[in-house]
């Protein structure tokens, strides 16, 4: 693949990866990361580091199901 169709991939699958980041569930989080793993095999080493530094979301607990008996007061 020459530089051309990397930069085209890549700017494919950024796009990509940020409508899922935008709308990200349980259901989409592993197509999340499968795009995420296919971008990071485009990258060199330098850019693959630099690309996992990047905290794309975190994830928190689901509180919509918690009881008055789980509370920690």
């Amino acid at each position: 693949m020459d530089t051309k169709d990397q930069i085209r991939v890549l700017q494919t699958e950024l796009l990509a990866l940020n409508r899922y980041k935008t709308n990200l569930n349980e259901e989409n989080l592993k197509k999340f990361e499968v795009i995420k793993n296919d971008i990071t095999m485009l990258l060199n080493d330098s850019q693959r580091l630099r690309f996992n530094r990047i905290e794309f979301y975190v994830e928190k607990p689901d509180y919509s199901n918690i009881k008055l008996e789980d509370l920690p007061f």
